[in-house]
């Protein structure tokens, strides 16, 4: 916690970009989802892997 009382860690976060962008949206949601799915702990390739599955099953693309 800080002197003037707020604890930062837990600070509101702004959500006003979310409404306006689908393409944030679509990309922080593939990323929870893979988080989701795979846990903590890996290295970040194994979640880079990971968010190209997540992207080709929401485009429809093959890897």
């Amino acid at each position: 916690m800080h002197g003037n009382g707020i604890n930062r860690r837990f600070a509101p976060i702004p959500t006003d970009f979310i409404k306006k962008d689908p393409q944030t949206t679509a990309v922080i949601g593939a990323a929870m989802e893979v988080h989701r799915e795979l846990g903590e702990g890996f290295l970040e390739a194994v979640y880079q892997d990971g968010l190209a599955v997540e992207w080709a099953s929401l485009f429809n693309h093959t890897r």
